[in-house]
């Protein structure tokens, strides 16, 4: 492991693959440097190109070469003057002491109980106990057959059934369902640099929920799309393309969604993220009466203070229209941002409340290439791979998604990021032709 992967894994405390501003906060706190809130979100902010509110591993390996180039960041500067104090921070392989997240470990087991609940595979496994602070969801993922199930309930061809060993599971036959498990993963979209068979099987809370989250979100946003949902070219900014809408992630897409029923409702709120911005119900309250109207759903209680009671009256609504929420009360009142996600992933698929697309519109749609069922297993492993990468476009400073393998590819450009992603520095950016000049 080289010098770089050390330092991002000292940062991203949970094993999900990204620093936040909190995890950056405690860092620098362990070696004890002062960092104020704001002063964590202004590092995360410089380095996050992707506007999620996190780094990821590609973001922090990039901002790492281009200081190496003389082009440092806030965060950069702190790191490579502080490296060796960084470097011995013990919070994570030292003492296998990793903090994990009782309310996010709570969600998860409702989304594996109540989708794989009816399979008679699972009979054994399942329900599993849900109660705070317990370690159930994580022993029962330890074997890999949860986690095979509910990667193929996001691609049904990601894991042949018949290769996962459902009985008389040996040590040997359980790694062995660990590995197809990681490797679906990765093939589906996640990220599985910090994980391997052996942790799978030690039922390390933090690595699985980390796992679990991001298959999770897949499951939950796949629907998010053009081919699926026309209508989301209504979230068309200023002279954006259809082609841009399709390359921003579904954080982006959602928080759009969210910010067009605000304005459609009269409202002067508009969020940045699914997190803290939600935490006072209002914003939800807003939207889920614009979406199903008025007459089935309570407004909630503006004067109270009490954010829980406040988050209740919408998860009641939610109910209402028949939505099993699987996030708690305090879940929206925290700000939680992987929840809050969830949440109003769960509100956009059951009812968009885009308005229909006009003629024009849907000509404009019929000429992209919206569907990839002829793409070849091989073809689509690499498409979903390189779109895991994250990679932003030096040029545009746009996400790099790829919907055509080939033709997107023509180019040469996504391949020369990818090889910068893999060897920072190898490329030389001041020879390569961007644009053509005529």
């Amino acid at each position: 492991m080289d010098e770089v992967s050390k330092l991002f894994k000292k940062f991203d405390i949970d094993g999900d693959g990204a620093i936040t501003v909190d995890e950056l906060q405690q860092v620098v706190h362990e070696i004890g440097l002062a960092a104020t809130p704001a002063d964590a979100a202004l590092m995360v902010a410089q380095v996050d190109r992707n506007l999620d509110g996190k780094i990821e591993w590609d973001e922090f390996q990039t901002m790492m070469a281009n200081a190496n180039m003389g082009h440092a960041t806030k965060l950069s500067k702190v790191v490579q003057k502080n490296k060796d104090a960084f470097l011995t921070v013990q919070h994570g392989e030292a003492n296998s002491q990793h903090s994990w997240s009782s309310e996010e470990m709570m969600a998860f087991t409702e989304v594996v109980n109540s989708r794989l609940g009816d399979e008679p595979k699972l009979n054994a496994y399942l329900p599993v106990a849900n109660i705070e602070g317990s370690t159930a969801l994580f022993e029962a993922c330890a074997d890999g057959v949860i986690l095979c199930r509910l990667i193929n309930l996001v691609d049904p061809d990601a894991v042949d059934d018949r290769a996962v060993n459902y009985t008389k599971l040996s040590k040997f036959k359980m790694i062995e369902n660990a590995n197809l498990a990681i490797n679906a993963a990765k093939d589906i979209g996640c990220r599985v640099t910090n994980i391997g068979a052996h942790d799978v099987l030690d039922a390390r809370p933090h690595l699985i929920l980390g796992l679990l989250w991001q298959i999770i979100r897949l499951l939950l946003t796949q629907k998010i799309s053009l081919r699926e949902i026309p209508e989301m070219a209504r979230l068309l900014e200023g002279d954006e393309t259809l082609v841009q809408l399709l390359a921003l992630p579904p954080e982006r897409i959602l928080v759009r969604w969210v910010n067009y029923h605000l304005k459609n409702a009269g409202s002067s709120r508009r969020i940045k993220a699914l997190g803290k911005e939600l935490s006072d119900s209002i914003v939800y309250d807003t939207v889920m009466h614009q979406i199903y109207g008025s007459q089935q759903l309570n407004r909630i209680n503006e004067s109270e203070k009490n954010l829980e009671k406040r988050a209740t009256g919408v998860l009641n609504n939610a109910e209402t229209v028949g939505i099993t929420p699987f996030i708690k009360a305090r879940d929206i009142a925290s700000g939680n941002a992987k929840l809050n996600l969830a949440f109003t992933a769960q509100l956009f698929n059951d009812c968009h409340g885009l308005a229909p697309l006009d003629e024009e519109e849907i000509a404009e749609l019929a000429e992209l290439d919206l569907d990839d069922a002829g793409d070849t297993r091989e073809a689509r492993t690499f498409k979903l791979w390189l779109n895991s990468l994250n990679l932003i476009d030096r040029e545009s400073g746009d996400l790099i998604q790829v919907n055509d393998l080939f033709r997107e590819l023509c180019n040469g450009l996504p391949i020369l990021h990818i090889m910068e992603h893999i060897e920072p520095a190898s490329v030389p950016w001041r020879k390569v032709v961007t644009m053509p000049k005529k």
